[in-house]
């Protein structure tokens, strides 16, 4: 599925829009819920909050955030009903920053460093 997103046009541009509304959300210093991402979408492809291609996507846009340097982006996406990132996140978190604290501590730190990053980046795209 990787290869297939990858290679298709107009994954590559829900992917940059959803990459967008992560980073305008971080300005805002806000985190987004699943359903809040969709919504702010432009696109005529059927996507949503609890499909694979959706996780798939914010899968790809945290790796290559965060080798940019520029920390796991999707850390801002939330659930509606908790608040923080689904379970899928914390996988990522875990391997990409261990830390000896509570994993939400940890996802505490991603979000407040993600929102200080892109508020003292406003040129950055």
């Amino acid at each position: 599925m990787s290869d297939l997103i990858s290679s298709r046009p107009e994954w590559q541009a829900v992917k940059a829009q959803i990459r967008a509304v992560c980073i305008a959300a971080a300005r805002r210093r806000e985190t987004i819920t699943y359903s809040g991402v969709i919504e702010a979408l432009d696109t005529s492809l059927k996507i949503g909050p609890g499909m694979y291609i959706f996780h798939t996507l914010l899968g790809q846009i945290c790796h290559e955030e965060d080798s940019a340097e520029r920390g796991l982006l999707c850390a801002l996406v939330v659930s509606k009903a908790t608040g923080v990132p689904g379970h899928g996140f914390f996988k990522t978190l875990i391997k990409q920053r261990p830390c000896m604290a509570d994993p939400h501590v940890c996802w505490a730190q991603e979000r407040d460093w993600l929102f200080e990053y892109w508020t003292s980046h406003p040129d950055e795209d």
